[in-house]
């Protein structure tokens, strides 16, 4: 997602919430101002020059333009202002990745699937993130697609084309900027899990130690989408996840079974986030946004 979609997001949901402050001047701009400001250069400039000083962004000037990147050794600290958005985004993020599953099944049960699967995702993310009651947050994700997918109701209606359709319309797509780190993290742990030998004990901390070295492992094939996914407070919650299911008590039949759904349906999520971030991509570079449906 762009800069520029991101702070009018930040305006539409909390448009009187201080933004930065000069450190200069110690004037605040609120994500009102600072969305009406971003035009200006001169502000933008601003904004990236202190998270160079901050030493959280690197400036190249060797180009025409400045061009900005995270520091290769501030990838945690850039995590942290991202986090400090992205709960703004995560209800959004989890009705994209329901509608998706809903368009896959094609099981023609709509709204009540739709319905189904944002709570089940909900569920899934409870270490991560604190959510209304169940009522409330399926209101607020039928809010949040009022905005930024007209017409998400019909599309449930119709089936899987037209949720197709729709998906790939829907702008600014969330789901993988939002959660793909998170998910990442989990099925890494849900790897793990179930690569334990039958009737072996479940040790956190020697779990915990097998997730983050094949984490690294993923990294070097680039296989996910980034070192973030290797951290270890989302690993910790991922195991707070697992224990929560019951799935770290001794193994047997249906603890093994318990475990390959678990990792199944962290593989799912992570595709679906994929296939998101595949689409995203596509309408970037002005590539069909359609174009790999049939591979998700």
């Amino acid at each position: 997602m762009f800069f520029n979609d991101w702070l009018r997001k930040r305006d539409l949901y909390t448009p009187d919430r201080i933004a930065i402050v000069d450190d200069a001047s110690g004037e605040q701009f609120s994500y009102a101002q600072l969305h009406e400001r971003a035009s200006s250069l001169l502000v933008l400039n601003r904004t990236l020059d202190q998270m160079v000083r901050t030493g959280v962004l690197v400036r190249y000037d060797e180009d025409d333009e400045p061009l900005y990147a995270i520091d290769v050794n501030a990838t945690m600290a850039a995590a942290y202002y991202r986090n400090g958005a992205v709960h703004f985004l995560v209800n959004g993020a989890i009705a994209e990745l329901a509608l998706l599953q809903v368009a896959r099944q094609a099981s023609g049960q709509g709204m009540d699937a739709f319905h189904a699967e944002a709570l089940r995702i909900r569920d899934t993310l409870k270490f991560e993130f604190f959510f209304e009651e169940k009522s409330e947050f399926l209101d607020q994700i039928a809010r949040d697609l009022d905005v930024r997918a007209p017409g998400w109701r019909e599309a449930l209606a119709e089936g899987s084309e037209a949720l197709f359709g729709l998906i790939v319309r829907i702008n600014p797509l969330l789901a993988a900027g939002a959660l793909r780190p998170f998910l990442e993290s989990y099925l890494l742990l849900a790897e793990t899990l179930a690569a334990q030998r039958p009737g072996e004990p479940v040790d956190g901390r020697t779990l915990l130690r097998n997730c983050m070295s094949l984490g690294r492992l993923r990294a070097l094939q680039q296989r996910i989408g980034s070192e973030e996914s290797v951290s270890k407070s989302y690993l910790e919650n991922g195991l707070k996840l697992a224990e929560s299911r019951g799935l770290l008590r001794e193994d047997n039949e249906e603890i093994e079974l318990a475990r390959e759904a678990f990792l199944s349906e962290l593989r799912s999520l992570v595709r679906r986030t994929g296939f998101i971030a595949a689409v995203a991509e596509n309408r970037r570079i002005g590539v069909d946004p359609a174009a790999g449906i049939a591979n998700l």
